[in-house]
């Protein structure tokens, strides 16, 4: 039986997973349990309780990781800094994705960086004896309205509204959008569904083991010319045109923007957004550095784009975007 969770009261439907599941009748007329199910045993079931309290990766902070407390979290932006970046669990799910007989979840969480924008992301869990083990997220869109989240054996559906690139954030989310992750029984996943320019659905799987530390990018704005102090800018400082750019670079640069803001997305040679998120540079206070993590699959090497930033959510408050756009080589 596929478990539902319908939000602010929308009729739309949700995408059906289109796996057949199995009856607990069927279940219990079994002379022994399968080796999956053996297998399965020293693990522990993923529950709401263990979601509200599981280790999730981000891009805005420093560490690139947070680990939540009932739910929530929130620290500086940085050091000294009086912005505060807050994560809040939206809605969880409990199901049983990769068919081995113990609970996985999902869970959307928003997250802030202080400014204006609220950032929607789905993170995808598998049962392990370890507890929670991440095995994808999911990029939604800034100040996008969820409709709803579906789970069943075989993974999680999410609809929404978001927004065409061109429309301003003034303007409600109205682009419906379906995205699936469907998580297989060795716990690698796959994506289905179309997404607005703006919220991207395009899944991008993480390494189940805890991600370390990265030193922040400290120099990168240690060359900055005198009159870039007071400007609205984004530099990348690390990749150039025609650079190699591997799964798993960090990215480093120098910004100032409003509301400390940088969003970033990285295109294959058609034009498909394969990796997207922000992080968090310089704001009102003046340039700072910022880096992060890209993480992407393409089945072949070839050329993609790098954009980073572009987004300006000051309403011609002085800060009008810019955008980075960098050819890069992609490897398989």
């Amino acid at each position: 039986m596929l478990r539902r969770i319908l939000m602010l009261g929308s009729a739309t439907a949700l995408l059906a997973l289109g796996v057949a599941c199995t009856s607990e009748d069927d279940a219990t007329a079994e002379p022994s349990a399968s080796p999956e199910t053996t297998q399965s045993s020293n693990v522990e079931p993923v529950t709401d309780a263990t979601l509200r309290n599981a280790t999730i990766r981000t891009d805005l902070l420093p560490a690139g990781e947070v680990t939540l407390e009932d739910g929530t979290h929130s620290e500086p932006a940085a050091p000294g800094s009086a912005s505060m970046v807050e994560f809040n669990v939206d809605s969880t799910v409990v199901d049983d994705f990769n068919d081995d007989g113990v609970d996985d979840g999902a869970m959307i969480v928003r997250s802030s960086g202080g400014g204006s924008g609220t950032f929607y992301d789905l993170y995808v869990f598998i049962a392990s004896k370890d507890g929670p083990e991440l095995v994808a997220s999911q990029g939604l869109g800034d100040r996008i309205q969820v409709l709803g989240i579906e789970s069943g054996p075989g993974g999680v559906t999410v609809v929404y509204l978001g927004r065409d690139t061109e429309a301003p954030m003034s303007e409600p989310p109205t682009i419906e959008t379906t995205v699936t992750v469907s998580v297989n029984k060795d716990g690698s996943v796959s994506v289905e569904g179309s997404a607005s320019a703006e919220g991207t659905a395009v899944a991008t799987a993480v390494a189940s083991e805890t991600a370390t530390e990265t030193p922040m990018a400290g120099d990168a704005c240690s060359d900055l010319a005198p009159e870039a102090a007071d400007a609205s800018f984004t530099f990348v400082t690390n990749v150039g045109s025609g650079d190699v750019l591997e799964s798993g670079a960090t990215v480093e640069g120098c910004s100032r923007t409003f509301e400390s803001n940088v969003p970033w997305r990285l295109e294959d040679r058609e034009g498909n957004v394969i990796a997207q998120s922000n992080t968090m540079g310089g704001g009102v206070d003046g340039p700072a550095p910022f880096e992060f993590t890209v993480d992407y699959a393409v089945s072949e090497a070839q050329i993609g784009h790098l954009f980073v930033g572009g987004e300006d959510p000051s309403d011609g408050a002085g800060f009008p975007p810019v955008l980075n756009q960098i050819p890069v080589v992609l490897q398989p």
